[in-house]
């Protein structure tokens, strides 16, 4: 599977996106808004662990 395969690189934010977390502008409330303008819905069940990867990621601690 590409996610596992490439799991430094983008993180699954939903069943169906993956998303490279350097295109990622901000994060809201089950939402992520890419740097294109483009809003990925995110479940509510993964929202904060989801978050908690980005950030961990925009701060060089890649997972």
């Amino acid at each position: 599977m590409i996610g596992q395969k490439y799991a430094r690189f983008f993180l699954r934010c939903h069943e169906s996106y993956l998303v490279n977390p350097d295109y990622v502008q901000s994060i809201a409330r089950f939402k992520i808004t890419l740097t294109t303008g483009k809003v990925l819905h995110v479940p509510e069940k993964k929202y904060t662990m989801v978050k908690a990867q980005l950030a961990m990621r925009m701060h060089g601690q890649n997972l």
